[in-house]
This record gives C-alpha cells, structure tokens and sequence, in this order.
C-alpha cells in the first residue's frame, strides 16, 4: 500500500509536468508554423526543430516513465497505453518526414503537414489528458486524495 502511495505522488508531480508539456509544445508549434509563414527558410527549420526535439523528449518521458506507471496502478489501461505509444511513433514518422522535406517544398505544403501533425498531436493530448482525468475523477483510486495530481492544473 505504500508503495502504491509513493508511486501516486509521483504520479501526480508527472500528470502536472505533463500537462505544461502539452501547453508548450502548443506554443512551439505556434512559433513554428509563424516563422515558417514569416521568415527566412533557415529560421522556420529551426523553430521546427525546436518542436519535433521537444515532441520526442515529450513521447520519450511518457513512453518510458508516465505509462508504465499508470500501468502499474491500472492494469485495465494496458490497452489505451500501448495505443497511445503506438501513435508516438506514428506522430515520430510524420515529423520526421515534415524535417526532410522542409527545406525544400513550397511553405504552403509545409504549413498543411504541420498543421496536420497538430491536428493529430492535439487529438493524442487529449487522449492523454482524459487518462489523467481517470485519477483525478475517482477519489477511491486515488488512495481517497481526490486527485493524483493533488489538485486542479494551473
């Protein structure tokens, strides 16, 4: 039982580092489809960059920390956690081919793969976020605190 408590603090601290990715990875995508309409080539690759690292370093934390956690204290979510891992690397692949083609097709292409990566990141984040939701949406599992986060995100 103690254990389990330590491992839902912990839970809750990743569930709000989580939630800051996921408004930050909104606000580089944001710089990036920016400077991909307003500036230099060379700029607009880099503030993409800037995204596609932080997306990866973002997957990695969930794949590799976040999920088996979640695994741990609900084994019923095994199905949606692999799902979910399934589309990091989907998502992986489209950025990845977004960077080779960057340089060199018309910005107006570019803009609607970025978007689409967006579009599809967003849809994954709110999936993400509903698990969250799980924990803080049943005090019972939650050891009766209410919330593995410990209260509202900011």
């Amino acid at each position: 039982m103690h254990r389990q408590t330590g491992t839902r603090t912990r839970m809750g601290l990743e569930a709000r580092r989580l939630l800051a990715q996921h408004r930050k990875l909104d606000e580089l995508y944001e710089a990036a489809v920016t400077t991909l309409i307003e500036e230099p080539r060379a700029k607009a690759e880099r503030a993409f960059l800037r995204f596609r690292e932080a997306l990866d370093a973002h997957f990695s934390l969930e794949d590799e920390v976040y999920f088996p956690a979640l695994h741990g204290l609900r084994k019923d979510l095994g199905e949606r956690l692999e799902h979910l891992s399934s589309e990091h690397e989907r998502l992986r692949t489209k950025a990845g081919q977004l960077a080779e083609v960057l340089h060199n097709r018309p910005r107006e292409i570019c803009l609607e793969l970025l978007r689409e990566i967006s579009a599809a990141v967003s849809a994954h984040e709110e999936a993400e976020e509903d698990l969250i939701g799980l924990f803080r949406d049943d005090p019972g599992k939650n050891g009766g605190r209410g919330s593995a986060a410990g209260g509202s995100p900011d």
